[in-house]
């Protein structure tokens, strides 16, 4: 709820800053982002041992471990003299995957999380260089804050195929035995993130921005009930075994840079 409340008010801050403001902005851009995501690989990593063991075999592997990606970032504010600020959004997708699959059967679990920040912006624009009659240069330091809803979702895939023999009807029967779950879970994290720009305007109108940042998350834990899992063992036999009780969250932090274009239109008194 303090949240929500923040990011109210910061709109309505923004918003009363419109009578000072001397150009309107709105941009959109997209780029490439690292997240460190440390205890989301960590429980992807303790799922695979765990399974191992449990199946005794080294075949259950992670075939995806949050990898970089791309994100999308879209904002609208005001100009003032060499400032700029206004309100952003950001959403970030990454993931994990642990997979095995054979005659006898598929195990998977799949790990997504989503991410959708919501904040404000400021700008310090510091320098501007024409490079022709309708062209210029120009950079400006940068800095956002928010907060970032995620939504993380886990679908757990057990099929166990188990062919057994019926000697009365001479023909090859398969068993099917098949577990689908999946579970979501939901947190708020904020985040900081500074950053460097230069833009090159066209016409006073339309300009191409470079970014180069760093995001810092501070994570918020998830907590998660007992789960059980799922084991398979050489006696054709499907036990439920009680499992661990997990406490991990998302961290988006990390690299961020982008390309877009933004278009600045001037504010009539």
């Amino acid at each position: 709820m303090k949240l929500y409340s923040t990011l109210v008010s910061a709109f309505l801050f923004l918003f009363s800053l419109n009578i000072c403001a001397q150009e309107f902005v709105v941009g959109y851009s997209a780029g490439y982002g690292k997240y460190q995501m440390k205890d989301m690989k960590y429980l992807q990593e303790k799922d695979v041992r765990q399974c191992n063991k449990s199946i005794k075999s080294e075949n259950y592997k992670s075939m995806e471990t949050f990898p970089a990606g791309l994100f999308h970032n879209a904002y609208a504010g005001i100009k003032f003299s060499f400032h700029e600020l206004g309100m952003r959004y950001d959403y970030f997708s990454t993931g994990g995957r642990n997979h095995v699959q054979d005659y006898s059967g598929e195990l998977k679990r799949d790990l997504t999380a989503n991410g959708n920040a919501f904040g404000g912006y400021y700008k310090a624009h510091f320098i501007s260089i024409p490079i022709g009659r309708k062209v210029s240069f120009s950079g400006n330091v940068g800095i956002a804050t928010g907060g970032i809803f995620n939504d993380i979702n886990q679908h757990y895939l057990f099929t166990l195929e188990d062919p057994k023999p019926y000697p009365e009807e001479e023909i090859m029967i398969n068993q099917f035995e098949e577990i689908d779950e999946k579970k979501n879970y939901q947190s708020v994290n904020w985040y900081i993130q500074p950053s460097v720009e230069v833009q090159f305007t066209f016409n006073k109108f339309v300009s191409l921005n470079l970014t180069l940042g760093y995001l810092f998350d501070k994570q918020a834990k998830i907590q998660t009930v007992q789960e059980d899992t799922y084991v398979y063992y050489d006696d054709s036999s499907l036990v439920i075994q009680p499992g661990a009780e997990y406490n991990y969250g998302v961290n988006w932090s990390g690299l961020r840079a982008s390309v877009g274009v933004a278009f600045t239109f001037p504010v009539k008194k």
